[in-house]
């Protein structure tokens, strides 16, 4: 917080509760900042092939502790990687300027006889005392070879093709975070959750599902009772032996779904979450399209506070209680069709304690709501709702409101959100924001 006070970085997003999630840097403070960690030998980034050759570099001086080179030289890295010491080496990073550099790395890389693969068997026989590899901005596979990085801490990696993680990947006994970037299928071996310190299991990808969890995988005899130190688990299937596995992790604070979450007849059917008590995030993408479901028989965690729901077609009127069947919660986010109908009335109680709102790409034309259902509301934030007609102006009396954003919405929900807020300015209320994004312009209040 020092630094962004005294302008040294610039917080680009943030949390919902007003923390910085990214930072970005002043261009001449970044130039400074990476000329001062390759003298002291703190960092090297290589952006171009001249970079990896110093004037003064050798063997010897040139031992940086962590490498940074662009996917473009990621072919060249075995000759580049002569000039730096395989001992001294403990973090290892391949970025790209954006991410259409890495669809075309996907794309220029589909066949499974590509250099990367051999560079990354390279780096993993070369540079056995990494603590941090990061592999997403480069496809790459996933051999036995990796299992030789016992250091490892933190493995990201981009794979463009099916999948199955050898066995020999439970060796890495200090491995704790575990990100994957795929298009398609992965299968963990039976033997994965026998990794002791893991805490954390990601997988990004864009529009398909993923089946995370093969049976084996969980039921192994030798497995651990409980996985102790497992915080969480992203895209995971509903479906399997999920029940057991969220027995084992009564730790579990962050927890996503990704698959078939509703039935034909219409009802929700992920797994009991009663197990796992301290449960404070839960992501839910349903990927079986029907029309309309409710929450009936459903159970959340009652320490929840982060929900997020896409394409589960629940109908408004169940929406409205998730305020009394999550107390607690003070981040929600509907996107993408998780709610069925035109018109949302919110009931008593409302949602106590929600402090951001994130409604998109829903076909609701009407919101009838008032303050009190919505009393510690500080965010709202409204995108792609191009059938919503107007903000309830009930919510300009929220006294903690202070930003309203509006993305690619109907004309008249941007004009009713700069309603609300000269509303607010002339009753002397100038703590409220309003940002509207468009086509055309970008609206920001002063």
């Amino acid at each position: 917080m020092d630094l962004t006070q005294r302008s040294l970085v610039i917080g680009a997003r943030k949390r919902f509760d007003g923390r910085i999630k990214s930072c970005r840097m002043h261009d001449l403070l970044r130039d400074l900042c990476l000329k001062k960690g390759r003298e002291i030998n703190f960092l090297e980034r290589i952006y171009h092939y001249k970079d990896a050759y110093p004037p003064s570099s050798n063997y010897r001086t040139n031992n940086q502790c962590r490498l940074c080179i662009h996917s473009d030289l990621f072919e060249k890295f075995i000759r580049i990687s002569l000039s730096y010491s395989p001992a001294i080496v403990q973090s290892f990073l391949c970025f790209s300027n954006d991410s259409e550099d890495k669809l075309r790395s996907v794309r220029r890389f589909a066949s499974r006889n590509n250099p990367f693969d051999d560079v990354c068997s390279f780096i993993y026989q070369t540079f056995k005392l990494l603590r941090v590899l990061d592999l997403w901005s480069g496809n790459a596979y996933i051999t036995s070879k990796l299992a030789q990085l016992v250091n490892l801490r933190y493995l990201a990696i981009m794979l463009n093709d099916y999948c199955e993680l050898p066995p020999s990947i439970s060796n890495l006994s200090n491995l704790e975070t575990l990100i994957i970037f795929t298009y398609s299928e992965i299968i963990l071996p039976h033997n994965f959750w026998m990794i002791p310190k893991l805490r954390h299991l990601y997988t990004k990808e864009a529009s398909y599902s993923l089946p995370f969890l093969s049976e084996e995988a969980a039921m192994y005899d030798s497995c651990p009772s409980v996985l102790e130190n497992l915080r969480t688990i992203a895209n995971l299937k509903p479906y399997g032996p999920v029940q057991d596995l969220l027995a084992r992790t009564p730790h579990l604070t962050k927890l996503g779904f990704r698959g078939p979450l509703i039935s034909y007849s219409g009802r929700c059917m992920f797994p009991n979450l009663d197990s796992v008590r301290h449960l404070e995030t839960l992501k839910l993408h349903n990927t079986f399209r029907i029309q309309s479901t409710n929450l009936q028989g459903v159970k959340f965690p009652a320490n929840l506070k982060r929900l997020t729901l896409r394409y589960t077609g629940i109908e408004w009127k169940e929406i409205s209680t998730l305020g009394m069947l999550l107390p607690n919660l003070e981040l929600l986010k509907l996107e993408s069709d998780a709610c069925w109908g035109l018109q949302w009335a919110t009931t008593d109680p409302g949602f106590l304690r929600l402090k951001f709102l994130k409604l998109k790409n829903l076909k609701v034309e009407r919101w009838i709501t008032c303050s009190s259902h919505f009393p510690t509301l500080q965010h709202l934030l409204l995108e792609s709702c191009e059938n919503l007609e107007e903000i309830p102006s009930s919510l300009g009396d929220v006294l903690t409101l202070e930003m309203i954003e509006v993305a690619f919405c109907h004309p008249s929900a941007e004009e009713s959100a700069k309603k609300i807020k000269e509303e607010q300015d002339s009753n002397g209320n100038n703590g409220l924001k309003v940002l509207i994004r468009n086509t055309s312009v970008t609206f920001e209040s002063v």
